[in-house]
């Protein structure tokens, strides 16, 4: 098997819970305007937690952001998975 990187970054699936935000805040023009990886990079960030409390705060946040013209999530750390089902803390889980 040969895995080589792909010269494009596929168009991220938006969550519902983030879709809906955006179509309310009336911000699918600025969604948009950004690179498919900075969408993914706001995907990330706001996927990066069980917390619902803390998912909406990251929605709201971004769509605010959004709204200001900040084209990516400040403070996020790429290097780290964010897949909290095999992540915790963006540290990978240990499997036995």
């Amino acid at each position: 098997m040969v895995v080589e990187p792909m010269k494009i970054w596929i168009e991220p699936e938006v969550p519902l819970d983030f879709k809906n935000s955006l179509d309310a805040a009336d911000l699918q023009s600025q969604w948009d305007k950004i690179t498919t990886k900075a969408r993914w990079e706001w995907i990330r960030w706001i996927r990066f937690t069980n917390n619902p409390a803390t998912r909406q705060k990251r929605i709201d946040a971004a769509c605010s952001m959004l709204e200001a013209g900040k084209k990516r999530p400040c403070c996020f750390d790429l290097s780290r998975c964010t897949e909290t089902h095999v992540s915790k803390n963006g540290v990978l889980l240990r499997l036995n």
